[in-house]
């Protein structure tokens, strides 16, 4: 073809066969060629069309997403405004999102990690960070998930960035809030699971410097009744024999001479106006049931004190304390209101378990309660003294003060031990103090005493048990000083008044005021005070003791009631007794009847010391009759003779009334023996 000059076509080509530029054909529809229009590209832009494949990324080259809509091999991507993915996967490299440095004076660019919005009733998309899997076949470690805040600038007083983990807020209107989870990954076979870790950070390497706090701290409700959120550390499940997980809160060790930190656990505060406030509960895990296995103990300890090689003294263990708070005070309001009680402090250990199978199957024993105060240190070289013992104190609170009224009642202690169930022993109480190691030491005294009285009146110390049978005292009673052991009131009471002294007083006006039941003893004179007797109830002895004898006088008394009838009364004589002498007196002769007499003997003579003696008219009412010197009418076969009796025996005297008997008569009967101690005789 010629290559000519150039032919201007003003008014248009219609080519009707084939159109060439350069011998080649141009297939291009016109429709085709007008999609150009306005297109200005220069060669390096149509050179960048120039890719190796869809999908791939190349060097300076357009980037054209595979037909699955793939791209791969980007190095560095960034945007000014938002991407919006799907998911986000680094392949041998390592992925890494981070905000843009500032270039000058400012801050940094943040990095937001927000999901989706959900539509309608949908769920708000989520956003999970997972570190990359170990090698499927080695022994490869799985990649590690950091959530790290900022560092601070260069400068002196620069704060770390906060790193927040925050799940999220319910927009809707009853909708919960979002959980915020950190779980460490399962182990697999024998592998332990991983740790899940929230510690603070260090301090500086400056003088005072304190190391960060670590908080977790659940959320308020702002709603007007809503709870606040709860706080749950749960360790993890054992399996099979294994141990299910330990949880341990420990405060940080102080350094050197520092104090180590303290650890607080605290319920909430209640509500401003009467809420109360919360419960703290520490308990063991339940075992499962049908299991038969114990629960764990629950052991609040404080720490060891630090032992001393130098020259100072050891560290002092920590203190327990277990304690209530005091009741909110009352500053106004309406008449009638009061301020809070302080709180309960309760310990009670676990009841038995019970027992419903058949056989011979015991139930548990409850829990056992011990309160015990620590051992003093043992000075086991040179002359230092041993430590004192800690004691062990249980006090009651005081009563509250008051301006006007009645002033409010100290607390009770009390110590009640378990009660039996159904024919089961009651538990017992045991107060027992130290005992003493030996050597010359002396063992602890038991005190019990009553509060001091400011004023008023003191306590009493009471041994009154409403449901026990006795009081038993298995030991010496010291009565200090002058004390007195009362009954009933200060009237009636025994008493030391001065060493080798003691007083039984009665302030009763009876006959019977002080009763000496039993044989009675004394060793010594038994003085009596002018113008006062020794009272012999009806039918009673007086004995006299001598070195080789022991005189008696029994005394009996007939009473004469009206009718006909016998009356009789008995003297039994100890074996080896001797009487000595019968005497009648009457202070009433008997009445009118036809007859009234009156016999006295034994087995062997039944009147062998009286033998009807006629009480209608003798003995008179201030004569007696004695059988020795009896030598008229009435007197028995043993007159004069005093009677033996070897085997002992029994007297007996009767008064037998006739017709017509009145109730007057009064007759007494004295019988006077003795039971003589044999003496062998010697042989010369």
């Amino acid at each position: 073809m010629s290559t000519g000059p150039a032919t201007t076509f003003r008014r248009g080509i219609n080519v009707r066969k084939a159109f060439l530029i350069n011998d080649t054909e141009v297939t291009a529809t016109a429709a085709e060629l007008n999609a150009l229009s306005g297109i200005l590209p220069v060669v390096a832009e149509l050179n960048a069309l120039d890719i190796t494949a869809a999908g791939t990324v190349d060097a300076s080259k357009a980037v054209v997403v595979s037909a699955d809509k793939d791209i791969s091999a980007f190095r560095n991507l960034t945007a000014t405004g938002a991407v919006t993915v799907g998911n986000i996967a680094a392949n041998d490299a390592t992925l890494d999102v981070a905000g843009k440095a500032a270039a000058a004076a400012g801050a940094g660019g943040a990095v937001a990690l927000v999901a989706g919005q959900g539509h309608t009733n949908g769920n708000g998309g989520a956003i999970s960070v997972t570190a990359g899997a170990g090698s499927a076949t080695g022994t490869g470690t799985g990649g590690a998930a950091s959530l790290v805040a900022g560092q601070s600038g260069g400068g002196a007083t620069g704060a770390g960035g906060i790193a927040s983990l925050t799940g999220g807020a319910a927009g809707s209107t009853n909708g919960a809030g979002g959980d915020a989870a950190i779980a460490a990954g399962a182990g697999a076979g024998t592998g332990n699971g991983g740790a899940a870790s929230m510690t603070g950070g260090n301090s500086g390497g400056g003088v005072t410097g304190n190391g960060g706090a670590a908080s977790l701290v659940a959320g308020a409700a702002t709603s007007t009744a809503g709870d606040g959120g709860g706080i749950a550390i749960t360790g993890g499940l054992g399996t099979t024999t294994g141990t299910g997980g330990a949880i341990t809160a420990a405060s940080g060790r102080g350094g050197a001479t520092g104090a180590g930190g303290n650890l607080t656990v605290t319920s909430g505060a209640g509500g401003t106006t009467s809420g109360a406030s919360g419960n703290l509960t520490a308990a063991t895990g339940t075992t499962t049931a049908g299991s038969g296995s114990a629960t764990g103990n629950v052991v609040v300890q404080s720490g060891a004190g630090a032992a001393s090689a130098a020259a100072v003294a050891a560290g002092a263990s920590g203190t327990v304390t277990v304690r209530s708070q005091a009741g909110g005070a009352n500053t106004g309001g309406a008449t009638g209101q009061i301020g809070g009680a302080g709180g309960n402090l309760s310990v009670t250990s676990g009841n038995g378990g019970a027992t419903n199978s058949a056989g011979a199957h015991n139930a548990g024993a409850g829990g056992t309660i011990a309160v015990t105060g620590g051992n003093g240190g043992a000075a086991t070289a040179g002359t230092g003294n041993g430590g004192a013992g800690g004691g062990l104190t249980l006090t009651a609170g005081d009563g509250g003060a008051t301006t006007g009224g009645t002033a409010g009642a100290a607390g009770a202690v009390t110590v009640t031990a378990g009660s039996g169930a159904g024919a089961g022993t009651g538990g017992a109480v045991t107060v027992t103090s130290g005992a003493s190691a030996g050597g010359t030491g002396t063992a602890g005294n038991v005190v019990i005493d009553a509060g001091a009285a400011a004023g008023g009146t003191a306590g009493v110390v009471s041994l009154a048990p409403t449901n026990a049978s006795a009081v038993n005292i298995g030991q010496d009673v010291l009565v200090a000083t002058t004390k007195k052991v009362q009954f009933r009131d200060a009237g009636l009471y025994i008493q030391s008044g001065a060493d080798g002294k003691l007083t039984i007083s009665s302030d009763g006006v009876g006959a019977d005021d002080i009763t000496l039941a039993g044989t009675v003893t004394v060793s010594d004179n038994l003085t009596m005070a002018a113008a006062k007797n020794i009272l012999i109830a009806t039918d009673g002895n007086i004995l006299r003791n001598t070195n080789d004898s022991a005189s008696f006088v029994a005394y009996r008394t007939f009473t004469e009631t009206a009718g006909a009838g016998t009356y009789t009364a008995t003297v039994t004589i100890p074996a080896g007794g001797v009487v000595d002498e019968a005497l009648v007196v009457n202070t009433a002769l008997w009445g009118n009847g036809t007859s009234a007499a009156f016999n006295c003997g034994d087995a062997g003579d039944a009147e062998g010391f009286f033998k009807a003696l006629d009480v209608k008219t003798a003995p008179t009412t201030v004569l007696g009759c004695s059988y020795k010197g009896k030598t008229a009418a009435g007197a028995g076969d043993y007159l004069g003779t005093p009677k033996f009796y070897a085997a002992g025996g029994t007297i007996t005297a009767t008064v037998l009334t006739g017709v017509g008997a009145e109730a007057v008569g009064v007759t007494h009967l004295f019988v006077f023996y003795t039971v003589p101690t044999a003496v062998a005789a010697t042989k010369a």
